[in-house]
């Protein structure tokens, strides 16, 4: 089962394209069922290994009841579900699961993390930034902390305070390729187009010598109001069953896309019943 998860989160964050990883992780999964067929938390992994490769959202939803019913205080189940049922817009119902996470590892900078990505998701912004700095309070040097809050400083007009926390996380994350894309936002929030400019052209050459996920690829293009490269880099992402599909129709910055014909047809491709 740990090697599921592994590989469930090289696809999340980009080290590995999904196309190698999710298929291990499903087999993974599916070998600790058959092994102890009475693990949610095995049930758990398996749900979010096909969350998003197999776009059927009811019988992901089933398989995270599954888990639920075998084991109701394994937090990554909750977290998981959590997430499916905020990126198909049952939003109340994925803040609480995601609550519940918490409360069931309360001293988790994980499950706080969620959290405020949660808030983001629903637009709650303010919610988002209270738990972000509450992060940073009990570590200053956790990355995560300053990234999520940088992110929703960003949407509620706090430019700078906003990119002074991107680049904070940025420099935390070694210049992984997820913080780079979100800090091109912030950079032309502030009025630092070039600066942005040189982060997007950092990440292309990065991607040309190590593999970048598209959808990363996508919001630096975004980010700088380059809408063709961003959607030809969307297409690819919903084309190889990137796990971020789960948010396309929640994430704020994808919204100057959400009524161009090729993001419809895109998203749509993925059966999410937020793109219908």
């Amino acid at each position: 089962m740990g090697l599921a998860d592994f590989y469930n989160w090289a696809a999340i964050y980009g080290i590995l394209p999904p196309d190698v990883t999710i298929p291990l992780a499903k087999s993974a999964a599916q070998r600790a069922i058959e092994l102890d067929d009475s693990l949610g938390e095995a049930y758990a992994t398996y749900g979010l290994s096909i969350e998003t490769a197999d776009c059927n959202w009811e019988e992901t939803e089933r398989i995270y009841q599954r888990a639920l019913e075998l084991n109701p205080n394994y937090p990554l189940t909750h977290e998981w579900y959590s997430s499916l049922l905020i990126g198909t817009g049952r939003f109340e119902e994925g803040l609480r699961e995601i609550v519940r996470a918490e409360e069931l590892d309360p001293l988790s900078l994980r499950e706080m993390t969620l959290v405020v990505w949660s808030y983001y998701q629903v637009r709650r912004f303010e919610e988002a930034i209270d738990k972000a700095q509450q992060i940073i309070e009990l570590d200053r040097n956790y990355p995560q902390g300053h990234f999520q809050l940088g992110n929703a400083l960003l949407e509620v007009g706090e430019a700078e305070k906003g990119l002074a926390a991107l680049r904070e996380g940025a420099k935390l994350m070694g210049g992984a390729a997820l913080p780079m894309s979100i800090l091109c936002f912030g950079l032309v929030a502030a009025g630092k187009r070039d600066e942005a400019e040189s982060a997007r052209t950092e990440l292309l050459t990065l991607a040309s010598t190590s593999y970048v996920k598209e959808y990363f690829l996508a919001t630096a293009h975004l980010a700088l109001g380059y809408h063709d490269e961003a959607l030809r880099c969307l297409e690819k992402a919903a084309a190889e069953r990137d796990p971020w599909l789960v948010w396309w129709g929640t994430e704020t910055k994808l919204d100057p896309l959400r009524k161009h014909p090729r993001f419809i047809e895109a998203f749509r491709s993925t059966n999410n019943p937020m793109a219908f």
